[in-house]
Parts: C-alpha cells; sequence; structure tokens
C-alpha cells in the first residue's frame, strides 16, 4: 500500500490480492488503518492523471472530482481513531525541565510533549497524520485551478478548514519527536543512561523504551517529519524547526542527508 502510495499508483494494478490477503490478517488498529489508507493510492493515481502533463491545463471537472475524492478518503480516515481503544490515547509529557531553555526549545516544539504507549503506537498514530496531511495537500492543490462563482464560498471555507487539519497535524508530530528522542544528540542506537525522556504523570520511563527509542525513534520519525516539513500553512519557524530534528537525526545516526533515506523509505510503515 505505501509503495503504490508514494509512486501514485492504483492498487488495482499491483499484483497481489489486497482484499484478500487483508481478510486473513488479524484486525487491529494498523491494519484498520491500512483499510483506510488504501484507498489514498487510487487518489493518487487519478491526482497523476490530472496534474501529470506539465504545461496543460488540467480539465476543470477532473479537478473537482479529485477534490471531492480526497474529501471523501479524508473523511473515512478521520473515523479510524474513533476505532482506538483508549490505551491509545497520548498522554500529556512531562520532564525535561533541567534543559536550559534555549536547548529545551530545540528539542521541544512550543512546550508540548505526548507520551505513547510504546513507540509502535506513535509511530501509527504518526502514519495516520502523515497520510492526512498528503490529502489536504491534494485538495489544496486542486483550489487554486476551481474559479467558478458557485464554488468560490465553499472551497474558501474547505482551504481553511485543510489548513487547520494540517496544522494539527503537523502539530503532534512535533510533540511526538521528544518521546521517540529524547535529549539524545549523539551516539547512533546505543543507549546513553543520561539520556531523558518526557513522562505521564506520575509514571516513570519504561525500560523496554528506553531501549528501543534509541534504537529506532530516529528512523520511525524520518517519514512523518518529511512529511510535516513539505506541509503547505505551517506558522512560522515550523519548518525550520523540523529541519533542525531532521539535522538531529542525520548527526545521531550518521546519516548525512537524512531527508534522502526519509524519501526512500515508505512514507507511512
Amino acid at each position: 500500500v505505501d509503495s503504490s502510495i508514494q509512486n501514485s499508483e492504483s492498487l488495482d494494478n499491483s499484483s497481489f490480492d489486497w482484499p484478500k490477503i487483508l481478510t486473513n490478517v488479524p484486525h487491529n488498529a494498523a491494519v484498520g488503518l491500512i483499510l483506510s489508507t488504501a484507498d489514498i493510492a487510487d487518489l493518487r493515481a487519478f491526482e497523476k492523471e490530472v496534474f501529470g502533463k506539465p504545461g496543460n491545463r488540467p480539465l476543470l471537472e477532473k479537478v473537482i472530482e479529485l477534490m471531492e475524492r480526497a474529501s471523501q478518503v479524508d473523511a473515512t480516515l478521520a473515523e479510524w481513531p474513533k476505532s482506538l481503544p483508549k490505551s491509545w490515547k497520548w498522554k500529556k509529557g512531562y520532564g525535561l525541565d533541567h534543559l536550559p531553555d534555549d536547548v529545551r526549545a530545540s528539542m521541544v516544539y512550543e512546550d508540548r510533549m505526548d507520551v505513547y504507549t510504546d513507540l509502535w503506537v506513535a509511530n501509527t498514530w504518526n502514519s495516520y497524520r502523515s497520510s492526512r496531511i498528503l490529502i489536504q495537500s491534494i485538495i489544496l492543490n486542486c483550489i487554486p485551478w476551481i474559479t467558478t462563482s458557485s464554488e468560490a464560498p465553499s472551497l474558501a471555507d474547505q482551504s481553511t478548514f485543510a489548513c487547520l487539519i494540517t496544522q494539527e497535524m503537523v502539530d503532534a508530530i512535533c510533540a511526538s519527536i521528544p518521546f521517540h528522542l529524547g535529549t539524545k544528540v549523539s551516539g547512533g542506537p546505543v543507549v546513553q543512561k543520561d539520556t531523558q525522556y518526557p513522562h505521564a504523570d506520575g509514571t516513570e520511563v519504561s525500560r523496554d523504551h528506553r531501549i528501543a527509542a534509541p534504537a529506532c525513534g530516529g528512523y520511525f520519525l524520518l517519514s512523518p517529519m518529511m512529511a510535516a516539513s513539505k506541509a503547505s500553512c505551517l506558522r512560522e519557524g515550523q519548518r525550520k524547526w523540523l529541519g533542525e530534528q531532521m539535522m538531529r537525526i542525520g548527526k545521531m545516526y550518521r546519516v548525512p542527508n537524512p531527508s534522502n533515506r526519509a524519501s526512500e523509505k515508505t512514507l507511512h510503515f
């Protein structure tokens, strides 16, 4: 599914029988998200068909159809969180108070830290957010092409809504970064005893998280951070802050161009 989304290819062209495969897979939150995002592959393929010819003005009716389909897919995807157990809801994070203000600001965006049950849950949530950011970008790309007076009032509202959703998703991705990286700035996957992670009120950071976070936390963040940094209508300075976090991951894992690695990696899972 992810490969098809990234390459703007319809799942109809896939050699796999996805409905049959997913029918035989135990249903859980991640599978539910895959089912909810499967239509994005077809949406990207249609977007490529509509806008894929440089120099050619896209047909208005096709652009309207694309935006309507994107809105429908987004509405379906927005239902996914309602299916999750309460344990999947993130909690407000505390800690890292010992850091100087400038250092803390470089690791914590807008003083918000979210804590999850584990990295897998956080990664699944960020996959959801990346998907919704992608859909909003398709909607926002369609709007300038639709200029008829009958469509204009609703388009103004839809543009505002798409920007609000985009900002909400990007803010949540930023708030997950301290949970993934803690205060670590170097040393790769090696556990460092002095690395601090945010914790929920009244709880301690688990030993499992202290081992898993340096091993794969940065890797899990690459794709959602790339999606977030490419998003439209972000508040001032947020894109720069995300770029600094990408550079931090590159330094930690000695990856020269982490943004390139993110593009090589699948966008979601």
